[in-house]
């Protein structure tokens, strides 16, 4: 009985670490993609032209890229629950800098 309890509570935990990233990655591929609905907004406020704008977006595809191959490889490495902890953190203080700047500048 112990044996079954133990194994139903670790495929438990499975599952919730599932969902966690699956629900991670899904937020991260729509942001990703979001880029297309303020860049409108960015071409009214700032003097970019769209070329710039262009580059931007180009930027964010290339980052994705780069970033899916050298996370692929980390993840491979590491926990892949330890890495979303560590991801969702380090996005959560580049949103605080992002706010902080914006203050600071307006």
């Amino acid at each position: 009985m112990k044996g079954q309890r133990s194994s139903n509570t670790y495929f438990r935990k499975q599952m919730f670490a599932f969902f966690l990233l699956y629900v991670a990655y899904a937020s991260y591929y729509f942001c990703r993609n979001n880029y297309a609905f303020w860049l409108s907004a960015l071409l009214e406020v700032t003097s970019l032209s769209k070329s710039q704008a262009g580059i931007i977006g180009s930027a964010f595809e290339l980052a994705s890229g780069v970033s899916k191959v050298a996370l692929a490889v980390f993840v491979d490495t590491h926990s892949p629950t330890l890495v979303l902890a560590g991801a969702l953190l380090i996005s959560a203080l580049a949103n605080v800098g992002v706010l902080y700047l914006m203050g600071a500048m307006g």
